[in-house]
């Protein structure tokens, strides 16, 4: 896919995000479903928005529609999806620079 505006995300990003977003082995329903692509460009819409400060309706027309990607954004963060993205990177990056995954309870890095 290509980058329109830098904050869309690159190839790479896209392959560590993706996961969260597609499960491949969910049943198909009925109606849209939600490719890659589409979670993609909604994503992409959501990461302008907050970089930007723009309005929903300001959205380039590159992206979805302002309801198509609302919507995505409220059952993105209904489902908890937000949270799982932020723990696993986090986790990620801990192990990375040759830390334990999760820190210690009562550590100073430890969130109550």
């Amino acid at each position: 896919m290509e980058r329109h505006y830098p904050s869309d995300l690159s190839d790479a990003e896209w392959a560590l995000l993706e996961p969260f977003f597609i499960d491949r082995n969910a049943p198909r329903k009925r109606g849209r479903s939600e490719t890659p692509e589409f979670a993609r460009r909604s994503f992409n819409a959501i990461r302008y928005l907050l970089k930007t400060g723009c309005q929903w309706r300001m959205l380039p027309k590159e992206y979805p529609s302002r309801t198509t990607a609302h919507d995505a954004f409220t059952r993105w963060t209904k489902s908890g999806l937000w949270e799982r993205i932020n723990s696993a990177l986090r986790e990620q990056r801990r192990i990375g620079v040759k830390k334990t995954p999760r820190p210690a309870p009562r550590s100073s890095t430890a969130r109550a």
